[in-house]
This record gives structure tokens, sequence and C-alpha cells, in this order.
């Protein structure tokens, strides 16, 4: 059943999913070390550019399907860049030589091969090295062996692996599902660092197959979320068992980069004309969260090259497509879970010379919490442990109702207390004054976990819980003096050391926004 699969898996593969990372982890697996790997402009003709284990340099070109004469034909200029052009890398000598690579998941045909052997005679005579030529064949036996000890066994969970793998691809990844298959492959016991380091670089190569049907049906909001929860999870195991950085950042790297191509793929999307256009008929709240979490991704992108110093300017359609938005009320804030998206937004906004539209939207999120989250409210705000997909549900089945239900008991907020310290750094003392009597009706509730690596994890069982309401009367200079305070250490390391990971990882895991990392977040986006 496990070759049947992961053949069936590279049948179905695309270039630009999870194929490059697939076989990346192969490559490490037998001591390679990437320099480049993706698609890109400026490649080349090269997707992988590798180091040997006896220091060789390679690159490869990856394809995917069987290759006839005419697919060939295609792409010989790609081919060509592939074995003629220079690699131009910092690693690199310039002028070194490389050995050539052209993957493909299906098969060469014969016509293919004969056309090669004899470009090959030409390059040789030219002083370039050969093409070789790599099939899908040559390479299950590789996937095969990087997870023999890793798949699945007890009916359950190949139950629950095989639900995962046959999701269609359009907006229904289970991310707890997908998150518990990850936790099992890394679990919480005592294993040998060599025995995580595989089963790391093998949660990558599971990824590839488990988010596929969502690369290929373009779900890249879905692609994105299940590689940065892979990528926590390589992060959690090599935090949890302190493994040197040569045993697991290569494979978290090319996990990292994999959910980075996503959000730039729904990026590009999100700005096309009419790319917010719904293409067959949708309830308006779903087309108002399909809105909010696309245009995050757009703002997310734009914050992450300005504070690389590459600052992108977001084109004035992309501005006016923003203002529309905001103007028509298309953006959805459906509970909690919603707060990072717009968060991502509002530092945009900040950044593109609208720091009171920015922080209007803060003020805005503080009115609709303190307004609904009372303790006497019917009708709180979801929490943040609730997609939108959630809540949406549960609305639906609050229609369906014949009797009024009430809402908790005592509802609480997990990001009010971070919208107030924001505010209070950005010194909007009178907006916090005129809504201070409803903010001290309001608990504001937080979850640290006992070990800072495992906020992680999708779901944390250690951990403490707190619950607490602001003081009344409240003094100013406190409240600037706690809106300044963090305590970094609290955060895992991943998450103090990589910021564009960290922002990632709150729009996958909104219910691990706490207010420290939201105030990181804000130190180095806001």
């Amino acid at each position: 059943m496990k070759e049947r699969l992961v053949e069936d898996w590279l049948i179905k593969a695309g270039e630009r999913g999870g194929l490059d990372v697939a076989f990346c982890q192969i490559l490490l697996a037998k001591g390679f070390k990437i320099l480049r790997a993706g698609h890109s402009p400026t490649e080349v003709g090269k997707d992988i550019i590798a180091i040997s284990p006896d220091k060789k340099i390679h690159a490869y070109q990856i394809k995917c399907g069987h290759i006839g004469l005419k697919d060939f034909e295609a792409i010989q200029p790609q081919v060509t860049n592939l074995i003629e052009a220079a690699i131009i890398h910092p690693s690199i000598p310039r002028g070194a030589k490389h050995s050539s690579f052209l993957v493909t998941t299906g098969e060469f045909k014969l016509p293919v091969e004969v056309t090669v052997q004899a470009l090959n005679d030409a390059w040789k005579g030219r002083g370039y090295g050969p093409l070789t030529l790599i099939r899908g064949s040559e390479l299950v036996p590789d996937f095969m062996k990087l997870a023999a000890d890793f798949w699945p066994v007890d009916p359950p969970e190949v139950r629950s692996f095989l639900t995962l793998y046959l999701a269609e691809g359009k907006g229904d990844l289970d991310h707890k599902g997908f998150a518990e298959f990850l936790h099992r492959l890394l679990p919480d016991k005592d294993l040998s660092k060599p025995i995580v380091a595989r089963r790391i670089a093998a949660a990558g190569l599971f990824a590839s197959y488990l988010l596929e049907s969502f690369n290929r049906q373009c779900d890249h909001w879905s692609a994105f979320c299940g590689w940065t929860i892979t990528a926590a999870h390589q992060a959690w195991a090599a935090e949890r068992y302190g493994l040197p950085e040569k045993m697991w950042k290569h494979s978290f790297d090319l996990t990292r980069g994999a959910a980075l191509a996503a959000l730039d793929r729904l990026s590009f999307e999100t700005l096309e004309p009419h790319g917010l256009m719904p293409h067959e008929p949708e309830i308006d709240d779903y087309t108002r969260m399909r809105n909010t979490i696309a245009f995050s991704a757009v703002a997310t992108r734009y914050l992450m090259h300005r504070r690389a110093g590459t600052p992108e300017l977001l084109p004035d359609a992309a501005m006016a497509m923003l203002d529309q938005l905001v103007r028509t009320n298309r953006f959805w804030f459906w509970g909690e879970s919603a707060f990072p998206h717009f968060l991502s937004i509002a530092w945009m906004l900040e950044h593109t010379g609208k720091s009171l539209y920015g922080e209007h939207v803060l003020i805005q999120i503080l009115t609709a919490l303190t307004r609904s989250n009372h303790k006497l409210s019917e009708n709180p705000v979801a929490g943040p442990e609730l997609s939108g997909d959630e809540v949406l549900t549960s609305l639906f089945k609050k229609l369906e109702r014949t009797e009024p239900r009430r809402g908790r008991k005592a509802p609480v907020s997990y990001c009010l207390e971070s919208i107030i310290h924001l505010l209070a750094l950005r010194m909007r003392r009178q907006a916090l004054k005129a809504r201070w009597y409803e903010i001290t009706h309001v608990e504001m509730a937080s979850f640290q976990p006992n070990h800072p690596a495992d906020a992680l994890l999708w779901y944390c069982e250690h951990g403490e819980e707190k619950t607490r309401l602001q003081g009344k009367p409240q003094s100013w200079q406190s409240l600037t003096g706690e809106a300044r305070a963090n305590d970094l250490f609290s955060l895992p390391e991943i998450l103090r050391k990589d910021a564009d990971f960290a922002l990632m990882f709150m729009l996958t895991y909104p219910h691990r926004a706490s207010t420290t990392l939201v105030k990181a977040l804000d130190n180095w986006f806001g």
C-alpha cells in the first residue's frame, strides 16, 4: 500500500507544490547540502542547486509526468540553460563546473533518451558536462527508504492518514487532524537525536504527500497553513530534543520555504484583476472571510519584504482594492481567530502612510470585543480556537434552532490585552479612556505552556491558563509600562529568532497569538 501511495502521489504531484521539498529531503538524507531550492524568474534552468558529499556541484531541473519528444522540445531552452549557464551563488566560485540533472515524476520516452545522447555528445565537444535523466521509478525507492520506519501502522492512524491524503483540496484541510498526525510522527518521548532528525525530514516528506491535493487545486491558503504547521512541529522537535542546527535546520528551511511560496501565490492571485471575485455562488459571510484572509496574505508578504530591506511597492490597484474593501464592509471579523489577519493589515496600513486607519482597525476590534464579551453577553465573539469555517457552521446551526440559546456564562477574550497594549504603545489614551468602563467588564484570558517550545504544538496539554480584569481606575503610566514590558524568553526559540516565521505562525495558529508574541511582532513589523 505504501509504495502504491507514493507512486500515486508522484503521478499527481506538481513541480511547484511539494515535489521540490520532497526531492530536497532525499538529497539531504544522502548528505547533500542544499544551496537553493524553488522556482523563480532568475533560476536560469536550475530549480535546485546542491553540493554533494564529495563536494561536487549539482543542478536539478524538476518536471512532472511523462516526457515525450514534443514535451522535451518545449523545455529545451530551460535544459540548455541548466547545462550551459554558469551558477551564480555566493557559495560557489565563478566559472565552477557543475553536474546537471533533469528529474521527472514520470518516464522519458525513447526518442527523448536518443535526443539527450546526441546533445550530450555535442555538449561534451564544447566542454560541458552531460545531462543525466532521473525517472520517477528511480525516485520511489528513495522516498520509501526515507520514511520506511515512520508510516502509520495502527488501523486508526492509517485511516486518519488516508483521510488526510484523500482530501479534495478545496478548503477541506483538517488542521487539527494534520497536526495530530505530525505529533504522532514527532512524539514527546525518549528518542535518539539521529532518529529525531530522520523524523523531522520525514515530516517534510509526508507533508508533501498530504498537501499535494491543495497545491493541485490552487488552495494556497490551506497549503500555507499545512506547511507552517509542519515547520512548527519540526522546530518543536528540534527544541524539545536539543538538536544542533545542522541536524534539522535544512529540513525546516525547506518546509518554511514551501509555506512562503504558497503565501506568495495567494498574494499574487489576490491582486490579479477580479482576483477576489467569487467564481461560483457563495454565502456573503464566507466571501468576506475569504477577502480578509486573502488580503492579509498581501499585507504579510509586503511586511516581510519591507523588514528584509527589499520593500516591494504595492501597486495602486492593491491600495484601491483595500480602500474599496474597507468602505464597502467587505472584511469580516468572525471571531478572535480573525485577529491576526486584521493585525497584519493594520501594520501594512501603518507602513503605507495610513497609520490612523491602522489604529482605527484596532479600535474597531476593541469595540466589538467590549460590546460582545461582557459577562452578561448572550452572543459573545467566538474564541481563537474556532476557525472561520467553524464559526460559519455554528451560525447555521443557530439559525436551525427553534428556541434561543444563551451564550457562554462568562465569556473571555484572548486578544483584548494585546489590543490594549498596542493602542497604549501608540499613545491612544483618549480612545482607551472612552471605552475603559466597557473594557473593565471583559475578562482577559491567557495561556502559557509549562515549556515554551510546546506553544508550537496545535494542542498543548500542560500549561497555565489565567484570567484577569483590567484595573478601575487604571494608571496610564502603569498601563504604558506594562505595554512596553515583554518576556521574549516565554516564546519558543524559533519565534524569537525568526520574525518572518513568527508572523506566519500567528496567522496559522491564532489560538497561540499571545500578548508576548503580538508585541514582539509589533516591534518587528509595526
